[in-house]
């Protein structure tokens, strides 16, 4: 008897859904945490098979746009768009996909700091990836990491 409640206790748990779980549903955490993504950004700091590099202010500004990322032209400040992006906020670490157009997705992590957004990502699309699991590209040739700032208006 014994044997047969708790084997029921134990299938009873396994039907659970995240929406049975107090707080919101996976989606809405995702547009939640889109949301606080929006707006420009400039990169700061890069990092490729562990070596960095660092940029001026304004080098290198972004904007993000709903799921759309676009880049600034350095000369005329045209605005033209990059990636888009698909977040996962729910794994540890957060889980994001960039893709471009007509080219398959770089799969990465990223982390949010207050102003800070940190983004590791496989730049390799052609080949089968595994995406990063820590934020380090040394002995990843095809790792890459861009640090970027908020930019307050």
């Amino acid at each position: 008897m014994r044997v047969v409640v708790s084997a029921v206790l134990l299938l009873s748990g396994a039907f659970s859904t995240a929406e049975d779980k107090k707080g919101d549903p996976p989606w809405k955490d995702a547009k939640k945490e889109l949301a606080r993504l929006q707006g420009e950004w400039e990169a700061v700091r890069g990092e490729r098979n562990g070596s960095v590099v660092e940029w001026r202010d304004g080098e290198k500004r972004f904007l993000l746009e709903k799921n759309k990322l676009f880049v600034f032209h350095p000369q005329t400040g045209k605005k033209i768009e990059w990636l888009t992006i698909t977040i996962d906020p729910a794994t540890s670490p957060k889980c994001i996909d960039l893709g471009g157009k007509g080219k398959g997705a770089m799969e990465g992590i990223y982390r949010l700091s207050g102003d800070t957004w940190t983004v590791c990502f496989d730049r390799d699309v052609k080949t089968v990836k595994e995406r990063p699991t820590a934020f380090s590209t040394k002995g990843s040739p095809s790792l890459g990491i861009l640090t970027l700032k908020r930019i307050k208006k």
